[in-house]
């Protein structure tokens, strides 16, 4: 859970900061991108701004309900999410959901949220071996312009 607001210049309150890393495991297994993601973010974070940056990433969560509670309350209080996205990644039932997640949040929430996805591979490609059904969600991604 991030942190309580730390008090920035002036003594105003700044609100806090975290950031979601959604993505699918077999691609972290290919591309071993989500370690390394997770320490160097927050570090460079730190090193711009003096503040740390919790960062929710799944490896260390349980399976099932247990992890559907724990990335969605992560989903609920993280303003960033970075988005893993692959063929794998869009034919997943449950990164859909994280996805679904951000993208209506985005749309409904009073608190500023940015998401960001990385192509982990070409557009076109993605685009090409996008199923069926993920193909809503990934006409939302690049209506976001952020490709």
């Amino acid at each position: 859970m991030p942190p309580s607001p730390a008090t920035g210049a002036g003594g105003a309150a700044e609100p806090s900061l975290s950031v979601f890393i959604s993505y699918h495991r077999e691609d972290n297994q290919t591309f071993g991108l989500v370690d390394p993601l997770k320490q160097h973010v927050p570090l460079r974070f730190k090193a711009v701004t003096g503040r740390t940056l919790p960062t929710f990433v799944d490896t260390d969560q349980p399976g099932g309900v247990e992890w559907e509670r724990n990335a969605r309350h992560a989903a609920d209080i993280c303003p960033f999410c970075l988005l893993l996205l692959s063929a794998a990644y869009l034919a997943s039932e449950n990164c859909l959901k994280e996805v679904t997640w951000f993208l209506d949040a985005d749309r409904s929430a009073a608190r500023p949220l940015t998401i960001v996805p990385i192509s982990l591979i070409p557009v076109d490609l993605l685009k090409k071996h996008c199923p069926p059904e993920a193909r809503r969600t990934l006409d939302r991604l690049m209506a976001l312009q952020m490709f």
